[in-house]
């Protein structure tokens, strides 16, 4: 409060826009006028050199920020995932899950071309994005149709061999192929990557070096698992998309910028294709590739550079070649990564000097002009200037406030003023788009607060939420795209309205599905229960959307949902400028299987033991089946949550619904007490009730199986 009381007590004292243009440009217009005057020709050399120093280092940090996000994101990823407890417990029972983490990865960070654990026995598990590959590569591995990533699993056998077996999955994770080799070759305990992980407690780095199934250069990222002697997690990042991102970021148009390392190699440049080079028969799928040196590349113009800067050292100088001036820019990427990378640029002199050597001559003209109606101007100037701006910061300081009423537009001929005006108005939509994704209490706290997020998670009980759209694929196929897209954004609006309004945080949007969790990142002694009130409301809602569908003669949509509570890691991944606030973990992906589990048994809302433990006399819930979902390695009692006993009429269960549940229960109980016949029995009475009752119809068919098998 104090803080904010003194900022407050300076801005008053201090001079107000218009005084301050007044005092500030009026000596700046003379220091600039007999700066002018003084100006000469010989000093053009020099503007030219700081303009051109100005533009080369605004252009190699960006890509020393585009280096960061291709190495920087990742290493937190890596971080969090060395901290799972699954990868510590080897391949098996844990391999779908570890697969599954690392499918997700591949999601989250589309530059990346792997993530892969090792362990000390020589055990392997690599997930790959299969469009990467090499064309050669894919042949070899006779890659099938429709493949986004390939899994491979090499393992000791009880004959000492190491077997490699491969997985090809679908974008949606669905395996469409398998491949196995008697024996495996690879070895990755002898790996630069794992030797130089396991011997540290940090995230490591390789050197940069040419992967043989993409043949473009990349390196690795490896880290020991937290608690283990040798169990290493780890990504391959290849560089290819720098040497793009290259192609976009000419200072002039006869400049070059390219990346080396301390060997000479070149490992990204706008000519992609010229830094690799193929040793042997290129059409030989064993053919070693290699990164090309700065010599080999055939340039002459950079071949020199880099002979003078290694020759004098420096980061700016001027060179010439054939009687050509060129000026050249080396900035080393900061050694934190410590692979030896330098950013280099080279541009010929005239690029600069031209335009400058014209306007060096009018300088005088225009310097005169500028002064004999600048001062008589400037008052009047200032004035016009100060209005809006003033306007600008009231609202300025209401958007501080989060207060985001609308208000008039602000009337000025200046470019930057207006500019200044849209940028309030983009913020004031950022802002808003923001609230849009976590509560706006949330948001208005983190405003008001001036607290920084920062990166890490930690553990901490979450409910988790998935739904899912059951007809999405039949929508698909049978409505036009805008209608399709219409209908999806109707129907998303209403779930993200329950699950704000429940003080839920909406952690992501998967097509038509929605990932929500109750608990984070504030505490909500009672987020079991507002997680299954929301849910029942999502059903409430879309309910009511089908019935207006429905009777427009359009389709309806309907809703499944999976809950689960329990421990998972929570907090903020990704890079200090872009983070996402998400969880990860098992009780994430038992909450997706819960919601997958619904199409088995024809429910709505299926929830897992712990949540019926927690809040089962708030609501009613009727016993499904103990199952073990896809990925869990323990079974546990499924619950369909049915309605509430108090709040919402909408979903309060009323007592026909509690009379059916109970009804429900004896005939389960019949069932699981292996009472069949009398289970039988009851269910066909329940089924003339509810005819279109799913678990009524999968119970039946599982007691027909039964007696048939007698």
């Amino acid at each position: 409060m104090g803080g904010k009381g003194n900022n407050k007590d300076r801005a008053r004292l201090g001079l107000s826009l218009a005084s301050g243009i007044l005092v500030l440009f009026i000596p700046l217009f003379l220091f600039i006028s007999l700066f002018l005057i003084a100006y000469n020709q010989e000093k053009n050399a020099d503007v030219v050199l700081e303009v051109a120093d100005r533009l080369m280092e605004t252009v190699s940090e960006k890509v020393i920020e585009k280096t960061h996000g291709m190495i920087g994101v990742p290493m937190g990823m890596i971080n969090m995932a060395a901290a799972l407890p699954d990868l510590e417990q080897g391949l098996n029972p844990a391999r779908t899950r570890i697969t599954d983490y690392f499918r997700a990865g591949l999601e989250e960070f589309p530059h990346l071309y792997g993530v892969f654990v090792a362990y000390p026995n020589g055990d392997f598990l690599q997930v790959i994005r299969v469009s990467a590959l090499d064309d050669t590569v894919r042949a070899r591995l006779a890659v099938p149709h429709r493949t986004w990533y390939g899994a491979r699993w090499i393992s000791r056998q009880e004959d000492g061999k190491r077997r490699e077996s491969w997985a090809f999955l679908d974008g949606a994770g669905r395996v469409v192929g398998r491949r196995v080799s008697p024996e495996a070759t690879y070895d990755p305990r002898v790996r630069p990557w794992y030797r130089k992980a396991v011997d540290g407690d940090d995230v490591a780095l390789s050197e940069i070096y040419v992967f043989e199934s993409l043949r473009r250069p990349g390196l690795t990222i490896s880290r020991r698992v937290t608690g283990t002697d040798g169990v290493v997690v780890a990504a391959d990042i290849p560089l290819s998309s720098l040497s793009e991102f290259l192609r976009d970021q000419q200072v002039t148009p006869s400049s070059t910028i390219f990346v080396y390392n301390r060997a000479g190699e070149i490992i990204a440049h706008p000519e992609a294709d010229r830094i690799v080079r193929i040793a042997g028969d290129a059409r030989d799928s064993k053919a070693r590739v290699r990164s090309v040196t700065v010599e080999e590349f055939g340039d002459p113009v950079l071949r020199e550079a880099v002979a003078v800067r290694d020759r004098d050292g420096g980061r700016r100088f001027v060179f010439t070649l054939d009687d050509t001036d060129y000026v050249a820019s080396f900035t080393p990427i900061p050694s934190v990564y410590g692979i030896g990378l330098n950013v280099a640029i080279v541009s010929p002199l005239d690029d600069f000097l031209g335009p400058l050597t014209a306007h060096g001559r009018n300088s005088l003209v225009f310097s005169l002009v500028v002064l004999a109606l600048a001062v008589p101007l400037l008052i009047l100037v200032a004035n016009w200037i100060a209005r809006p701006v003033k306007a600008l910061a009231r609202e300025a300081d209401r958007i501080g406030r989060f207060h985001m009423e609308e208000v008039g537009e602000f009337g000025s001929r200046v470019r930057e003023i207006r500019r200044l005006a849209d940028s309030i108005a983009g913020m004031k939509a950022a802002i808003h788009t923001f609230s849009t994704y976590m509560p706006k209490k949330l948001v208005r706290q983190m405003i008001e607060s001036g607290v920084s997020p920062a990166l890490g998670g930690v553990e901490r009980d979450l409910t988790v939420m998935f739904t899912d759209v059951e007809n999405s694929t039949e929508l698909a196929e049978t409505l036009p795209a805008e209608d399709l897209m219409r209908k999806f954004s109707t129907y998303l609006e209403r779930i993200s309205r329950v699950v704000n309004d429940a003080d839920g945080t909406i952690d992501k949007f998967i097509g038509d599905s929605v990932m929500a969790f109750w608990n984070a990142p504030f505490d909500e002694p009672d987020h079991v229960a507002k997680a299954c009130t929301a849910a029942l409301l999502c059903h409430a809602e879309t309910d009511q959307l089908n019935d207006a569908w429905v009777g427009e003669g359009r389709q309806p949509m309907f809703t499944r949902i999976g809950l689960h509570v329990g421990p998972a890691i929570v907090g903020n991944v990704g890079s200090s400028d872009r983070m996402n606030y998400t969880a990860i973990g098992a009780t994430v992906n038992m909450a997706a299987r819960l919601e997958d589990l619904n199409k088995q048994y024809g429910t709505r809302i299926l929830v897992s033991q712990d949540v019926v433990d927690q809040v089962g006399t708030r609501f009613l819930f009727r016993a499904i089946d103990e199952v073990t979902p896809r990925g869990a390695t323990a079974p546990t009692a499924v619950y369909e949550l049915l309605g509430a006993h108090d709040g919402d009429e909408r979903i309060r269960a009323g007592d026909d619904l509690i009379a059916f549940a109970a009804d429900w229960d004896v005939a389960h109980r019949a069932l699981r007490r292996g009472d069949v016949a009398e289970a039988q029995g009851r269910l066909r009475e329940l089924r003339l009730r509810h005819p279109h009752d799913g678990p009524i119809r999968a119970f039946l068919e599982r007691c027909e199986h039964r007696l048939a098998a007698l």
